[in-house]
């Protein structure tokens, strides 16, 4: 395991988990300047993120994260997921014992960066009751056309000391997000055949996209833990969540590659989409240590339950009869050099393009053994988790199709997988050893993993099965001078 502690990332201004996964070894931060962080990818594949071990949970934001947790390589996660290249887990920030105020200020002189972040945090009852609070806003542009990104943040939470072993953490948290996205730079599309033969770079700040491309994100979230300790070689811990996010978005939609026609001008329809999504996590573990002679003994016991529902609505512009024979949807006809954006309202994306409604519950248990031999030197540890996941119900439904050349009839086609379900179990094996201190340690893990990700392909409508994963790792790792 990697941390990356709230200190570095201030340090080091690293707002984004493009700029984080600088820092980690074997990472690949994506292509950030995109504004979607696409391509993240641990040791070469794309690593589950998840947030105090959800994985439905607010996006992690630096005002409250406490730490990034990055574990390399495949071993099989506590909560569910899992990858062959391991995962990126962000610990929130907790209320603290002493009184701490914080108020901070950082602009760019580039791209209109902005971001203020104030939060306070401190007992409010003595050694009983103790708080936090948090508000944060972002603001970032770019050198390309009407593209930016607006992020505010709400967070408070409070800590009750019920005895000297039990205490209670409630949180809430919400983000809104607004941003004005963009596209690659336009094609250059020749006709006779119809073909594109380059990149229009005269156009490279352009924005296709234009002024209205708006998407909105509202995410908010509830937690609640109980955390206990019968004695101080047994702890158990209950987590409990909820998650909703409302996703809005108009655009405009170009086909054939975003290109630029030979007259100069592109095409755009309108395209409008609606997500709502929510879900209700419980997870809940139990730790015991124990020796016996010299060596000692790690047992961790543990539960989750995750209650998923989505529903995603695209629309688009009816189909209009365009001659005797052939139904199109309308379009917009831009020219960049000198474009008129009209907004597109709601009304003229009034179809029904896609309608997809899901259910899906995911359930866990894991059983993990560590033991610490040779006065520590050499650690090994075995793990067994069982998964299962059920689609409650899961369809879609397309309401357009084509047929022939620019003849789009409206139709129905409805796929149904409710009530298909499936169960694994994965494993874990491992061991250090150190040759030499923490100076050089030789390492070995093995294990499977099965990643609840039931999903629907867009071309065939049939359900995509869960992800399963194998892998396999042995190196050596050490410090020098002095960490």
């Amino acid at each position: 395991m990697q941390v990356l502690t709230n200190e570095f990332m201030n340090d080091f201004q690293l707002f984004e988990m493009a700029d984080q996964l600088r820092y980690v070894a074997g990472a690949f931060s994506g292509a950030e300047d995109t504004g979607a962080n696409n391509g993240r990818t641990l040791r070469g594949f794309s690593p589950p993120v998840l947030r105090d071990g959800f994985s439905r949970a607010n996006p992690p934001n630096r005002a409250t994260v406490d730490r990034v947790e990055v574990i390399r390589g495949p071993v099989s996660t506590l909560y569910g997921q899992s990858s062959p290249g391991g995962l990126i887990n962000y610990v929130s920030k907790r209320a603290k014992r002493t009184p701490r105020f914080s108020l901070t200020a950082t602009l760019g002189d580039s791209y209109g960066f902005q971001r203020f972040a104030a939060d306070a945090t401190g007992p409010l009852v003595k050694d009983k009751l103790f708080y936090y609070a948090v508000y944060a806003h972002d603001y970032t542009d770019s050198d390309l056309q009407y593209f930016s990104n607006q992020k505010d943040l709400y967070a408070a939470g409070v800590t009750y000391v019920l005895s000297s072993r039990t205490s209670l953490t409630a949180s809430w948290e919400r983000q809104v997000i607004e941003s004005n996205q963009g596209d690659t730079i336009p094609l250059l599309q020749v006709a006779a055949p119809t073909r594109s033969v380059g990149i229009y770079w005269d156009l490279a700040t352009y924005n296709i996209m234009g002024p209205h491309n708006v998407l909105d994100r509202d995410f908010e979230s509830g937690n609640l833990l109980i955390e206990h300790r019968f004695a101080p070689t047994l702890i158990a811990r209950l987590n409990l969540q909820t998650y909703d996010k409302d996703f809005t978005e108009n655009q405009y939609r170009y086909g054939s590659g975003n290109a630029l026609l030979a007259g100069g001008t592109m095409t755009a329809e309108a395209f409008r989409q609606n997500q709502d999504e929510s879900a209700h996590l419980a997870q809940a573990d139990l730790l015991w240590t124990v020796e016996t002679g010299r060596v000692k003994h790690a047992l961790l016991l543990a539960a989750d339950a995750n209650l998923y529902a989505l529903r995603n609505m695209t629309f688009v512009a009816p189909p209009v009869r365009t001659s005797p024979t052939i139904n199109r949807r309308p379009t917009y006809v831009i020219n960049p050099f000198a474009p008129v954006w009209p907004k597109i309202p709601d009304a003229d994306s009034s179809q029904v393009f896609q309608d997809t409604d899901r259910e899906i519950t995911t359930t866990g248990a894991l059983a993990s053994h560590r033991m610490f031999l040779l006065d520590g030197r050499f650690v090994t540890m075995a793990g067994l988790r069982y998964n299962r996941v059920k689609n409650r119900k899961l369809s879609a439904l397309a309401a357009t199709a084509v047929v022939g050349t620019n003849n789009q009839i409206p139709v129905v086609t409805v796929t149904d997988g409710s009530g298909s379900s499936e169960d694994a179990l994965s494993y874990t094996l491992g061991a250090n050893y150190k040759l030499r201190g923490d100076n050089l340690v030789w390492f070995a893990n093995h294990s499977t993993g099965f990643e609840p990700a039931v999903s629907i392909d867009n071309g065939t409508q049939a359900v995509v099965p869960n992800e399963t994963s194998t892998g396999f790792e042995t190196g050596l790792k050490g410090s020098l001078f002095n960490d």
